[in-house]
């Protein structure tokens, strides 16, 4: 970890792999309609700034979040299009089991990168066997 920066309530970035990658860390325990909008905006712009610096691996941290619903979802899947369609990569990472269940019953674990920790998607995305 190289450096850390809070964004406000919810949302805290820090650099990891040695800054390769960038791990966005939700705080909020809801990822629902009551907060969805608002983040999804800031989270947009903050995957924007980065990406304009040259990022191109994320790891958004789950590890807070125990409940999501639709407008949750689409904040993720807002996020892994905004990185995609730059030629990046977003992996999720730290899904309790009630967001794992409802990822899964989406089919989303088909299309977005999920692993259950930093380390195992650190792995996968930066140091490739």
């Amino acid at each position: 970890m190289t450096s850390q920066s809070s964004l406000g309530a919810g949302l805290r970035t820090r650099s990891v792999a040695s800054g390769a990658a960038l791990q966005i860390d939700l705080g909020d325990q809801f990822l629902n309609y009551d907060v969805s909008d608002g983040l999804k905006e800031r989270v947009k712009k903050l995957l924007g700034e980065h990406l304009e610096e040259g990022h191109r691996t994320f790891v958004l941290n789950l590890e807070k979040v125990g409940l999501i619903d639709s407008c949750g979802v689409g904040l993720l899947i807002a996020a892994h299009h905004q990185v995609a369609a730059e030629g990046g990569v977003l992996a999720i990472v730290g899904a309790c089991p009630f967001v794992m269940k409802v990822l899964r019953m989406m089919r989303l674990d088909k299309f977005l990168a999920l692993y259950p920790n930093q380390e195992r998607a650190l792995k996968a995305l930066v140091d490739p066997v």
